[in-house]
């Protein structure tokens, strides 16, 4: 009896232990698969890397520092760790080209981009960055152009050149530039007038979810850091963050769709407050809490806002209709400048071409500086616009451009004189003569009733 329960007890823990084992096998099995998706191809040359790129294999590893500097087209969805390394790109336009698949960097290390143009690129593909810093010192545009780009944790953008703009571009209405929790951008310093930092001018899409993008000193006097334009998207989540540094600014132009930027900007001394979407308008409509005004808007270290100083247009004449050869009266418009500064005047006069279907002929008034304006009295038939550019100093010129603005456009509509007939003094008087006339009434009569006879 003992003999049989020791052998049954035996037999039992051999099965456990054979249980054991096989379970071990199937983990370690499973831990070596796992390890060796973790580990990837390991990279240490500029060509090992191009061959990785061009592969399928999803990951890839930097052993050592690489610099890049031939042209790529990734051969599927790519996985980049940098194990702390740094990958330089460099060369020429166009290295690493994403086409429609995505590369994700990560790793800890840093990627240094000071290429001529396009050092990441891919028109229908996406970028991801987390865990990494990534400086973009191009000396050509477009530095990361590519269709959606997104900033996640820990990872650090620094676009950093004083010779060009469009670090980051947004070449589309479908481009989207994502920067998501524990993400952060410095536009640290972009190029001179008419260059910018993120140009978002194609209708794109820059979110701030939950991340920051921090617009510092270099700014132009024209753009500035970031350009809203072409009907493009600025959103703020409500854990977002938009700040800037003395110098920094954010171009915003007519068209552009503001969501969640209550607080952040200021219009003419008019702090926005609405939490919504806002179209911004004319660089002239009066400044609101619920909208925005075209224009460039500058970091103010004071208020925590970005500011536009610019001039308020608080009245100006209506539209006037006059008749050829007999014009009187005049024209004005009051301005005043949020800085408290002079407002300058000048009056242009333009002619309206009907064919064409818009204002030609620009001239300026010479001597018409102040706020009122004489209406020319040799003005013929036709319509003409009376466009006032308004200056001040710190200010942004309100241009008179009646085919694009017209809050500082006035039109003159000039009718022609009624036809007059001049007859010489010796012209015959005129006599007048009455005729009357006789009408004859005929009543119908009956059907049997003769209604006229006839003598022979």
């Amino acid at each position: 009896m003992k003999k049989y329960f020791f052998l049954k007890k035996s037999i039992r823990w051999t099965k456990m232990m054979t249980h054991t084992l096989m379970m071990w096998a199937v983990m370690a099995a499973l831990t070596a698969m796992t390890a060796q998706a973790q580990t990837g191809t390991t990279v240490t040359t500029e060509a090992q890397l191009i061959a990785a790129l061009q592969s399928a294999n999803p990951t890839i590893i930097l052993g050592a520092n690489i610099t890049l500097d031939e042209t790529v087209a990734m051969g599927a969805s790519h996985t980049i760790n940098t194990s702390g390394n740094t990958l330089t790109i460099s060369g020429a336009n166009n290295i690493i080209n994403v086409g429609t698949y995505a590369l994700t960097i990560n790793g800890g290390g840093v990627v240094t981009m000071n290429n001529a143009a396009q050092g990441i690129y891919g028109t229908s593909g996406t970028l991801n960055l987390e865990s990494i810093t990534v400086n973009v010192q191009s000396t050509g545009t477009n530095g990361i152009n590519v269709q959606t780009v997104n900033v996640g944790n820990n990872a650090i953008v620094n676009l950093n050149s004083a010779t060009v703009g469009s670090l980051i571009s947004l070449s589309s209405s479908s481009s989207v530039l994502t920067v998501n929790t524990g993400g952060v951008i410095n536009i640290l310093q972009n190029g001179p007038d008419n260059r910018t930092g993120i140009n978002n001018n194609q209708g794109g899409t820059i979110h701030i979810d939950g991340g920051t993008i921090n617009v510092a000193t270099g700014a132009s006097s024209n753009v500035g850091g970031i350009n809203n334009s072409g009907g493009s998207l600025l959103k703020i989540s409500s854990s977002g963050t938009l700040t800037g540094q003395s110098g920094g600014g954010i171009l915003l132009t007519r068209g552009v769709i503001v969501e969640g930027a209550n607080g952040v900007f200021n219009d003419r001394g008019t702090l926005l407050t609405a939490t919504g979407q806002v179209t911004v308008g004319e660089p002239a409509v009066a400044p609101s809490a619920a909208g925005l005004s075209d224009g460039l808007y500058i970091w103010n270290g004071s208020t925590n806002t970005f500011n536009k100083a610019g001039i308020i247009i608080s009245a100006k004449s209506s539209d006037a209709i006059v008749t050829e050869g007999t014009i009187t009266g005049s024209l004005s418009i009051t301005a005043t400048a949020s800085n408290s500064t002079a407002v300058s005047y000048q009056w242009s006069q333009w002619e309206w071409d009907s064919t064409l279907g818009f204002w030609v002929n620009s001239v300026d008034i010479t001597g018409a500086t102040s706020n009122t304006l004489t209406i020319p009295t040799d003005l013929t038939e036709g319509r003409y616009a009376f466009a006032c550019e308004l200056s001040a100093s710190g200010c942004e010129t309100l241009y008179g451009l009646p085919n694009m603005y017209f809050a500082n456009v006035i039109e003159v509509t000039v009718a022609s004189l009624p036809e007059t007939i001049v007859y010489p003094d010796d012209f015959p008087p005129l006599t007048l003569r009455t005729t009357v006339k006789t009408f004859l009434s005929v009543k119908a009569a009956p059907p049997s009733t003769t209604l006229f006879s006839k003598t022979r």
